[in-house]
């Protein structure tokens, strides 16, 4: 039978302390199997979401430079043009805010179901305010379990979408406003208003590369687990070929002995015996 499944266990009673090894084992590979894919989920989930931080720091940067072209604006015909260029910014960085993965959104905390940033507008469609409706700073964050005592949690924290992603729109409603009223040194105060966001937004997309970098230690250990986990199946489990083809040879000579002899006794007739 081993050498027809390949199998040195085929059933608990073969080897009751190999199977019961093999049962623990299997177990193991179905656990890291569930890690496979909440690692999977966690890593498109925290690139997603360092992509989308990422406009926001070029959203910023864009914003800057305006700013700092305005600062040396002499023409004052130009700041109207210089406050509907960062009046697009801001309706790029709360679309950018309330994006969402697979139905959930990315800057909510755990209120994935929860849309982030509403804004208020005015009578011409602009965004005059905004505010956040996810988790708030310093409460929980959703985790995803992706080995052995190490869980990782992919979605921008409530402090970061508070402190940092909120501050960031409304800056650059500040500074659409103050290229609309044409103020020159709120403009100027405004620049060093943006630089301090741009820290704060790359502070927190080296927090979500961060996790990125974990995930990527997780599935390399995980994978390794895997494998050695296959192998003692497979040692534990499999047949060793070349013992069971010996076993199968030696049964076969003896099977063939055993014919002859029958053989030889059933070709002698009462004859034999008189």
């Amino acid at each position: 039978q081993q050498a027809q499944t390949g199998q040195r266990i085929t059933s608990p009673t073969d080897d009751p302390a190999a199977a019961s090894r093999v049962l623990q084992e299997q177990t193991l590979k179905d656990r890291l199997s569930q890690f496979y894919q909440n690692e999977s989920r966690a890593e498109n989930v925290a690139n997603v979401t360092s992509s989308y931080l990422q406009t926001q720091i070029d959203i910023n940067t864009s914003a800057t430079e305006e700013a700092i072209r305005a600062s040396g604006i002499s023409d004052v015909s130009q700041f109207t043009s210089s406050a509907t260029q960062v009046n697009g910014l801001i309706e790029q960085a709360f679309a950018t805010a309330n994006q969402q993965y697979l139905g959930s959104y990315l800057f909510s905390g755990v209120r994935t179901g929860t849309q982030p940033f509403t804004a208020e507008r005015d009578s011409s469609g602009q965004i005059t305010s905004v505010t956040y409706n996810g988790t708030p700073s310093g409460g929980s964050q959703q985790t995803y379990s992706v080995a052995e005592g190490i869980t990782i949690s992919p979605y921008a924290s409530g402090d970061i979408n508070q402190n940092t992603v909120l501050p960031h729109i409304q800056n650059l409603i500040q500074l659409r406003d103050h290229l609309k009223n044409k103020d020159s040194a709120a403009i100027t105060a405004d620049i060093q208003t943006l630089r301090t966001s741009s820290d704060n937004l790359i502070n927190a997309q080296s927090l979500t590369n961060a996790n990125l970098s974990r995930l990527s230690l997780a599935k390399t250990q995980n994978s390794n687990s895997f494998q050695s986990l296959e192998k003692e199946i497979s040692s534990d489990a499999d047949a060793d070929f070349a013992q069971t083809m010996v076993q199968l040879q030696k049964t076969q000579y003896a099977y063939q002995a055993a014919m002859q002899v029958g053989g030889r006794v059933l070709s002698r007739s009462i004859m034999d015996y008189l």
